[in-house]
This record gives C-alpha cells, sequence and structure tokens, in this order.
C-alpha cells in the first residue's frame, strides 16, 4: 500500500493551531469536513462542524485539504 499523500508535517500542525477546517475524502466516497484536533501516525481526530468528534484511520482516507 502506498503512503498517503497530503500536507506535510508542519502544515497539518498549522492546520490545527490555526483551527482550519479541513475536508476529508474517504475510500467509501463520504466527505467529512471539520478541523483536525490530533494526529499520530496511524488516525485524525477530527471535530466535525456538526460538534461530533470522530477518529478517522489515514488508511481510509483518499485526500484531504482544506476548505
Amino acid at each position: 500500500m502506498s503512503e498517503l499523500k497530503g500536507p506535510a508535517h508542519n502544515q497539518i500542525v498549522d492546520f490545527i493551531k490555526n483551527k482550519k477546517v479541513v475536508e476529508f475524502h474517504t475510500v467509501n466516497s463520504k466527505v467529512l469536513t471539520g478541523t483536525i484536533t490530533w494526529y499520530d501516525h496511524n488516525s485524525f481526530g477530527l471535530k466535525l462542524t456538526e460538534d461530533k468528534e470522530i477518529t478517522i484511520c489515514k488508511s481510509a482516507v483518499v485526500y484531504y485539504s482544506t476548505v
């Protein structure tokens, strides 16, 4: 499996620090929009625009970017 292509570490830290809104497109064609609250090697913590908090496995993400 290829490594996830997306923003670099310092960009993700900026997304978290500045609470930038990010769209995640998943392998099952869902689009999740919210702010990243944390991340590690395997997953992201995401606060959705509906105020729900979820964890997304990086393996489920096709791509993501700021809105």
